[in-house]
């Protein structure tokens, strides 16, 4: 499902139909760990929720990169660090004719990860975000971040910040799963789940996993939804990737 459009029905029997064919927009990590034994895989998702708090028509020149870096310790242990990149191109025009069109965007990013995770840093352009002060009145100074819950097991993080026009942010979240990766006399599987931005189609993602050189690490491509080409080295896997759909990528683990 690309969900490029989404449906939402107060009436209960029309919302079950419109969830059974996915239009509703609802995460969950339903197809994760499906076919293996569960006892031995570990669900590593991040689910990105954007909004446009500018007032304007600018999502047209907003373009988004994110790149996915996991490390996995002799003991089994995960970190992570995402960084997502938007570009405002709103004073590039073909034609050189015109400039500012658009003007600046302000997103609202929300980012949900696995609940048990310990939040590390959280940064804007490599420095530290500040925590918004919800007692304070008026309206917040930019950039500010906070807690973003959900009644989904997930735990969230919301960032408001400015991307001038002709310019780009950077924002980058570390943090680490709290349980390590879990083997059996089969290994260990690593679910890796990305879900695509409803209305976002040209979101690039490059995935990078590291780990204990003396692992053998396999693709799975049962799961997959696409054609995944890995570049492998010495306990590293690469993959670069358009999002156009909710991405999954099965990753098995020996020592």
């Amino acid at each position: 499902m690309h969900k490029d459009i989404q449906f939402m029905f107060t009436n209960t029997n029309l919302q079950q139909l419109i969830e059974h064919f996915g239009w509703g927009g609802r995460v969950g990590d339903a197809q994760a760990c499906t076919g293996v034994e569960k006892e031995y895989c570990t669900v590593d998702s991040i689910i990105p929720v954007e909004a446009n708090l500018s007032v304007n028509k600018v999502n047209y020149f907003v373009k988004r990169e994110t790149l996915r870096e996991i490390s996995i310790a002799p003991d089994g242990t995960i970190s992570e660090t995402v960084s997502f990149t938007i570009r405002n191109t709103a004073d590039v025009v073909p034609q050189g004719s015109e400039r500012g069109i658009g003007g600046s965007y302000v997103p609202y990013m929300r980012f949900f990860v696995p609940f048990d995770v310990r939040i590390g840093d959280v940064a804007l352009d490599g420095m530290p975000v500040a925590v918004r002060n919800p007692k304070e009145k008026g309206k917040p100074v930019l950039p500010y971040r906070e807690e973003a819950l959900t009644n989904s097991g997930l735990r969230g993080i919301g960032i408001a910040f400015e991307v001038q026009a002709g310019t780009r942010k950077t924002v980058r979240i570390t943090f680490t799963h709290a349980k390590p990766l879990p083997f059996g006399r089969g290994g260990a599987t690593l679910d890796l789940v990305y879900y695509k931005h409803p209305g976002v189609s040209d979101e690039i993602i490059r995935t990078v996993i590291r780990y204990p050189i003396y692992w053998k690490a396999i693709y799975d491509n049962s799961m997959s939804h696409q054609d995944q080409t890995f570049l492998a080295k010495d306990g590293q896997l690469e993959y670069n990737s358009t999002i156009l759909q909710d991405q999954l990528i099965r990753l098995r683990f020996t020592k």
